[in-house]
């Protein structure tokens, strides 16, 4: 399971494309995930994304995030 203290951040930006291209490497390698986004500004124009693992996932999934 993925807490807060075992947790890993391995993806933060502002792209939606590359966001779900994340995801998508990570669910096709099994990999479990949790992801969060948050709405900056009075419109919302900016949205940042996270994504985060278990921190014994993190090499592979940093791997599988920046080869992406």
């Amino acid at each position: 399971m993925i807490m807060l203290w075992n947790r890993r951040e391995i993806y933060c930006g502002f792209s939606n494309e590359q966001f779900n291209r994340a995801l998508d490497d990570l669910s096709a390698k099994g990999i479990k995930y949790r992801y969060r986004i948050v709405r900056t500004g009075t419109i919302a124009t900016n949205i940042m994304y996270y994504v985060y693992v278990h921190k014994r996932d993190k090499e592979i999934a940093k791997f599988l995030v920046g080869k992406s």
